[in-house]
C-alpha cells in the first residue's frame, strides 16, 4: 500500500504476484479489499491459491478468475517433442511418454526429467534411460510380478519381489508402480473392445495393449478392483512400518489369496442374508401383535374380553389354567389371585366397555385388584397428556395404584410433597373427573401415604417412650400419613 501510489520505472504496470493467497489473514485481506474497490490505474494484483474457496467472496467478486488444470499426456508428449527437436536432443517416442506419464500433469517436471535423461544418456533418449534415472522396473520384471500374481505363484512372487530390491529398486516406487499397473488392467478390461480408449490411453505406458489382455485373463474384475485398494493400503501403511520390506511381501501374499478371501466374503454375505431372511419372516409379526392389541383394547374393551379365551393371547402369563376355564371359575374357585375386591369389578366388567374403561386392558387374565387398579391408572395418567395436564401429570407420575374396587380407586403416593399436591381440591376434582368417565359411574379416588412399615428403631422393647399404648384416635390426617411413613407408634401420656 505504500509503494502503488508510485508510478512504475519500466514498463506500464506495477504487478504484485500474491502466491498462496489464501493464507493472508482476515485483517490482509480487508486492507487489500480496500485497495481492491479503487485500484490505481497502473497496479495490477496477480492472487495465486490452490484453494480458491478460502479466498473471501468480496474479494472474488472483485477478480478475474482462471483456473489452472495439469496438462494431459499428449499434450506433454507433443510439447517434449519440440523441445528436444530444438535442443537437438534424440529422444525415442517410449521414452517421452514415460517422461510425461512420470510428470503428472506438470510441464515443468516433464522438462527438468527430459533434461536430466539428455545428459545422462549416451546417444539417445530410451525408455531404458528413463527408468534407469527414475529407479522404474522394466516393463519385463512388472509383467512378470503380475503374471505370479495371477496365478497365484507366492513363491516366484516373492522371488521377483527380492531380485527388484537387491537390484536397487525403491520398495515405495514399487508397490506405487504395481498400483499403476492393476489399474491399467481394470480400465482395459472394462474398456477392450476400443483398442486405445482416448480418455484412458495413458494406461498403456504401463503396458501394450496386447500384454494387458493376457493378463486380464488371469483376474476377475473383482479381484482387479480389490487388489488395487490393497496396493494402496499398502503404500499408506509404508509410513509408519518399521521394515517396508515386510509389509511389500505381506502385500503380495495377500494378492496372491485374494480369490480365496473374495469367496470367503461372499460365502459370509449369503449366509448373512439367509439369515435376514429367516429372522424376517414369521417371528417378527408375531412379536408385533401384542403392541397391536394393546391399544385396540384400550378403546373397545369389550372386544377384548371375548377373544381371550379363545385366542390364548399372550398378555396372561399369569393364570395356570387354560384363560376360559378360569374366566368362569374365578369368583367360586377362591384362587389366589381372587381377592375380595375382585368381585364388584367382575360385575362392572359388563358395563366397562360403554365407559371405555382400561381394566379391560388385560382381559386374559383373573381379573386381579391390584392388576385392574393398575390400567385404570394408567388410564388416568395418559388423559392426562391428553389435556395438556403436564404438571399434574408429573404430580400423578409418583402414585402407584392399589386397589380398585369399582366404585373406589385407593392410589400410594409415598413422597410426601407430591402427596399434598395430589390432594389439592383443583387436582383431585380432575381425577375423580377422568375416574368417572373411564368407569361410566360416579366413582371416589382415595389417596393415602407410603405404606406401612416396621419402625426404624430396634430398641423400643428396652426403652419405650413414656406412656401406656393407646388406639389411634381421631388425628388429623396428617399425623395418621405420618404414623404410616415412620412407622410410629401411638402413646397415651401418663398424668
Amino acid at each position: 500500500q505504500e509503494k502503488i501510489c508510485f508510478s512504475p520505472v519500466e514498463g506500464r504496470k506495477r504487478v504484485y504476484i500474491v502466491d498462496e493467497a489464501h493464507m493472508l489473514t482476515s485483517e490482509a485481506f480487508n486492507a487489500l479489499l480496500k485497495t481492491l474497490e479503487e485500484p490505481p490505474e497502473h497496479v495490477l494484483f496477480i492472487l495465486a491459491t490452490t484453494e480458491p474457496y478460502k479466498i473471501p467472496p468480496t474479494i472474488l467478486s472483485r477478480c478475474q478468475r482462471y483456473d489452472f488444470r495439469r496438462l494431459g499426456v499428449p499434450d506433454m508428449i507433443g510439447r517434449l517433442e519440440e523441445v528436444a527437436q530444438d535442443s537437438e536432443i534424440e529422444a525415442t517416442p517410449g521414452a517421452l511418454a514415460l517422461i510425461a506419464g512420470q510428470a503428472d500433469g506438470g510441464m515443468r517436471d516433464a522438462l527438468s526429467l527430459l533434461d536430466q535423461c539428455a545428459v545422462m544418456a549416451e546417444k539417445e533418449v530410451n525408455e531404458e534411460t528413463v527408468r534407469s534415472l527414475l529407479g522404474l522396473v522394466r516393463r519385463e520384471e512388472m509383467r512378470s510380478l503380475v503374471g505370479a500374481v495371477g496365478r497365484r505363484d507366492e513363491r516366484r512372487a516373492l522371488g521377483t519381489l527380492s531380485d527388484l530390491l537387491a537390484g536397487g529398486a525403491d520398495v515405495k516406487q514399487l508397490l506405487a508402480e504395481l498400483g499403476e499397473y492393476f489399474r491399467a488392467l481394470m480400465l482395459h478390461s472394462l474398456y477392450r473392445e476400443e483398442k486405445t480408449p482416448p480418455a484412458f490411453s495413458g494406461i498403456y505406458l504401463a503396458d501394450s495393449p496386447e500384454n494387458l489382455d493376457e493378463l486380464a485373463a488371469l483376474f476377475g474384475r473383482e479381484q482387479i478392483a480389490s487388489s488395487g485398494k490393497r496396493l494402496h493400503e499398502a503404500a499408506g501403511e509404508l509410513r509408519l512400518s518399521v521394515q517396508p520390506r515386510i509389509t511389500a511381501e505381506l502385500c503380495l501374499l495377500e494378492l496372491c489369496r485374494m480369490p480365496d478371501r473374495l469367496e470367503r466374503e461372499n460365502i459370509i454375505a449369503r449366509i448373512e442374508k439367509l439369515e435376514n431372511v429367516l429372522r424376517g419372516g414369521k417371528s417378527p409379526a408375531g412379536r408385533e401383535q401384542p403392541p397391536e392389541k394393546k391399544p385396540a383394547g384400550r378403546q373397545p374393551p369389550p372386544a377384548d374380553f371375548t377373544p381371550v379365551p379363545e385366542g390364548k393371547r399372550e398378555e396372561s402369563p399369569a393364570p395356570v389354567e387354560p384363560p376360559p376355564a378360569d374366566f368362569a371359575p374365578v369368583p367360586e374357585g377362591k384362587r389366589e389371585e381372587s381377592l375380595p375386591p375382585v368381585k364388584p369389578p367382575a360385575a362392572d366388567f359388563a358395563p366397562a366397555p360403554e365407559g371405555k374403561r382400561e381394566e379391560s386392558l388385560p382381559p386374559v387374565e383373573p381379573p386381579a385388584a391390584g392388576e385392574t387398579a393398575s390400567g385404570v391408572w394408567e388410564e388416568i395418567l395418559r388423559q392426562l397428556i391428553e389435556r395438556k395436564k403436564g404438571s399434574l401429570y408429573a404430580y400423578a407420575l409418583k402414585g402407584r395404584a392399589l386397589e380398585f374396587t369399582g366404585d373406589r380407586l385407593r392410589i400410594q403416593v409415598d413422597d410426601g410433597h407430591f402427596l399434598q399436591k395430589l390432594k389439592k381440591d383443583e387436582y383431585l376434582n380432575l381425577l375423580e373427573e377422568i375416574l368417572a368417565g373411564i368407569t361410566g359411574r360416579p366413582a371416589a379416588l382415595e389417596i393415602i401415604g407410603g405404606a406401612s412399615r416396621p419402625p426404624v428403631r430396634t430398641d423400643d422393647s428396652l426403652n419405650p417412650p413414656p406412656g401406656d399404648p393407646a388406639q389411634a384416635e381421631e388425628l388429623p390426617a396428617a399425623v395418621k400419613d405420618a404414623l404410616a411413613v415412620f412407622g410410629g407408634k401411638l402413646y397415651k401420656k401418663n398424668a
